[in-house]
């Protein structure tokens, strides 16, 4: 019980010290995002690019909406002049995101070349202006082992 209490308290002072200090997305949503009019309007705000017979891409899955998972990134490569998306990773602070090792080069050794966060369909332009996208520096930390 004492151990749980110490871990709670520590999990607590750590986060009151970092709070504040990273800005993770600098984009505002529209003004009326959050209000919700009636219970109709969420298919016209949320669901108004999804097919109409609700195709699952995945299996069991569903499709995410615009801003459902907005920590979730798309590690893209150079590929004759466009960007081929191989590779996804989490945003875990404003300035890393965590990704598989076998993300940091595609199958001919290259590093990606750039991270795109809240875009829910990278085959499409319609939903750029709710995504951010930022060159990948690759800094890549690789553990020590002995």
């Amino acid at each position: 019980m004492k151990i749980r209490l110490i871990v709670w308290l520590a999990i607590t002072v750590l986060t009151s010290l970092v709070e504040g200090q990273f800005e993770y997305f600098t984009d505002d949503p529209p003004d009326d995002y959050f209000k919700r009019k009636s219970l109709d309007d969420c298919p016209i705000r949320f669901y108004w690019d999804m097919d109409k017979f609700n195709v699952h891409y995945a299996f069991g899955g569903v499709r995410a909406v615009r801003g459902e998972f907005q920590h979730m990134a798309a590690i893209g490569w150079n590929n004759s002049g466009s960007i081929k998306y191989l590779c996804g990773g989490s945003l875990i602070t404003s300035k890393f995101v965590l990704t598989a090792a076998h993300c940091v080069a595609d199958g001919e050794g290259k590093p990606p070349v750039t991270v795109r966060l809240g875009d829910t369909n990278l085959n499409s332009t319609e939903d750029v202006q709710f995504s951010q996208q930022a060159k990948s520096d690759h800094s890549w930390n690789f553990p020590t082992t002995k």
